[in-house]
């Protein structure tokens, strides 16, 4: 099994982490790296924040633990005793945008007329209201590393 279909389920996990209220799951991944793919399972693992400020965000710690259990189908187990051998780089972001929600048109309107023997005379004042709302959007981009210890060089990202 390569190393791409063993990461697979982590970029569910981070899909789906990411996709919160979504009925679809935008994803694209960026880059792999060329370099000799090592086998990872049987390897002492540890998540570690990519940017130091991710350290004090209390969303690290859940998003750290879905990715902890990830690696560890993958056969890696946790460094808890022992140095880690792999560094889970994590990264993620979260960005509001707003986005307007068009809804049906109504339209409200004002006549008179006349019913006469073949004379008639008509007219109408109306006036269209829009009935769109504007909702709030969150675009959260989630990312991770693989990256081996002993020289930092990234194996997969």
């Amino acid at each position: 099994m390569s190393i791409i279909q063993r990461m697979l389920p982590v970029l569910i996990l981070l899909a789906f982490a990411a996709a919160c209220t979504s009925g679809r799951v935008p994803m694209s991944v960026t880059r792999f790296h060329d370099a000799i793919l090592e086998p990872l399972a049987g390897r002492a693992a540890d998540v570690v924040p990519a940017r130091a400020e991710l350290a004090q965000d209390p969303r690290f710690v859940a998003f750290g633990d879905r990715l902890g259990q990830q690696l560890a189908r993958l056969g890696l187990h946790p460094a808890h005793e022992a140095p880690a051998q792999i560094h889970a780089r994590l990264d993620y972001a979260s960005t509001p945008r707003e986005e307007r929600r068009e809804g049906p048109r109504i339209g409200i309107g004002i006549g008179a007329g006349h019913v006469g023997r073949h004379v008639g005379v008509g007219g109408s004042i109306g006036m269209p209201i829009e009935t769109g709302r504007r909702v709030k959007l969150w675009d959260h981009r989630v990312s991770v590393a693989l990256v081996r210890a002993q020289d930092g060089r990234v194996l997969w990202e």
